[in-house]
């Protein structure tokens, strides 16, 4: 498989290039991105889905640029899909043989369903949640998958999307047009697709969910992962729905999707509604990475990753631990201190594996910059690290920032306590991060001490000269007694 693959989406509003780079058998990292609102569909839902003269000429120009794009970062693999605006036009091939002949790229035009397994994969392997409906709300439809305990279980595609309703009904004003013409369509869903948490897929559901995370003044700002109430959100998106120009600008919509954003809201909420569903958790990750994903789990036969595997943790350490063994080693001696002492510190089992991520992921920073290396850590784990809730990346990403400082500050309990854990288990943890990488101060092949507790007394046995690690392990604002032996 090529080290560095280019994933090239064409939608009926954006299209976007994205650049993947593999750094081992099951890890990968996004390396660039690029969108332009093409708007290949435009005009084509008043003229039977005929492409334009216009809009195949921007796309084609763009095509180019994203070809001399992937060259650059040397890109030994360019995989190009179309969705819905290509699918239904009757005069696409004409702009596919254009591409073909003078490009060099094949497009593969999927079908609805396709499309919907496509974004359901990417959500699955990249996100905590394994069941739940996906909706991904596009320009010219909308697709929805039924996921089921890991496995998508069902697919369906609905003729209804952002440009389509825009220009069909919403540019002439005909907002209960509208409602009736989204009824009609997701009229006979199966009853599988309802009282289902909703994972949401798609530049629509994005910018929403943006806007009202801000709107929300949540801490975290990362948006994959992001997750809500259907009934707090609703209100929101009305507003979002009714709003003119000016308004979208205070309700955070970027100005890029001022143009779209209301069909968008129009279609999610409607289906929210008609759908009964109790949450939303966004996804960032969608088609463009399901397509990768396809192609770079080719030899799995469920298109997921191996159990136990996670490609953004494994991506980072490849990209910034020099020094494996010693990762592994921190895992190990943190799991045997946590066995020890989770009764005596009051430590749930559940953060037994938060822990040994943590272990794990301690030092990234530094390959950046030694100095503050933990805010570094801190930054790259929030911002990086897939597959876990919010609340869990966090108690990750704090465990790694502050066990060189003993506690969190106050300004930063202030920002983010509402989603840790107590303040004794978020010490406790802490502690023994601190202790593991203290007693493996010297850097050893094995770990240096025996360990035991007796009658509320941490002791260790030294079995070799530990001058470096029993000097860091004497500065540790211990919760218990430590006993070196």
């Amino acid at each position: 498989m090529a080290k560095r693959t280019a994933v090239i989406d064409i939608g009926s509003n954006s299209v976007r290039i994205v650049i993947y780079e593999r750094t081992s058998r099951f890890a990968f990292h996004l390396l660039r991105q690029a969108k332009s609102r093409v708007r290949i569909g435009e005009g084509a839902y008043n003229q039977n889905g005929h492409l334009t003269d216009s809009a195949i000429q921007r796309a084609f120009e763009t095509l180019q640029e994203y070809v001399a794009l992937a060259k650059t970062y040397k890109c030994r693999k360019i995989l190009s899909v179309a969705t819905s605006a290509l699918r239904d036009a009757p005069n696409k091939n004409i702009f596919i043989n254009k591409v073909s002949k003078e490009l060099g790229i094949n497009i593969r035009v999927i079908d609805g369903d396709k499309e919907a397994y496509l974004g359901a994969i990417a959500a699955l392997n990249m996100l905590s949640i394994k069941s739940g409906v996906t909706i991904d709300i596009g320009g010219g439809s909308t697709e929805l998958a039924l996921i089921d305990q890991g496995v998508v279980q069902k697919t369906t595609s609905l003729d209804i999307g952002t440009v389509r309703l825009k220009e069909l009904f919403l540019a002439q004003g005909q907002t209960k047009e509208a409602k009736k013409f989204l009824l009609q369509a997701v009229e006979g869903l199966d009853s599988d697709f309802f009282d289902k948490p909703i994972i949401g897929i798609g530049g629509s559901i994005r910018s929403l969910s943006n806007a009202y995370l801000k709107h929300k003044n949540y801490p975290i700002k990362v948006l994959h992962g992001f997750d809500y109430k259907v009934k707090d959100f609703l209100p929101f998106a009305t507003s979002v729905i009714k709003a003119k120009e000016k308004a979208l600008h205070k309700l955070q919509i970027k100005a890029e999707r001022h143009d779209v954003i209301g069909s968008g809201a129009l279609i999610f909420t409607e289906l929210l509604k008609y759908l009964k569903a109790p949450k939303v958790t966004v996804s960032s990750v969608g088609v463009r990475e399901g397509v990768y994903l396809k192609d770079f789990l080719r030899t799995q036969s469920d298109d997921r990753f191996p159990h136990a595997i996670n490609p953004s943790m494994r991506s980072l350490v490849d990209r910034y631990i020099s020094d494996e063994h010693s990762c592994k080693l921190l895992k190990k001696c943190s799991f045997q201190l946590f066995d020890l002492l989770h009764d005596i510190l009051e430590l749930p089992y559940r953060y037994k594996e938060l822990l040994g991520i943590s272990a794990q992921l301690s030092e990234i920073g530094i390959e950046l910059n030694y100095y503050d290396f933990e805010r570094h850590s801190f930054y790259l784990i929030l911002h990086s690290l897939y597959g876990y809730s919010h609340k869990e990346t966090l108690l990750i990403a704090t465990l790694v920032r502050y066990h060189t400082k003993r506690k969190p500050s106050s300004s930063f309990k202030d920002k983010y306590g509402d989603y840790l854990p107590k303040s004794k288990n978020v010490k406790g943890l802490i502690f023994i991060l601190a202790l593991s990488h203290a007693m493996l101060k010297a850097r050893p092949l094995k770990i240096p001490f025996e360990t035991s507790l007796k009658d509320g007394v941490l002791e260790l046995k030294s079995l070799q000269n530990n001058h470096l690690a029993i000097e860091k392990i004497s500065r540790i604002n211990a919760p218990i007694d430590i006993k070196i032996v």
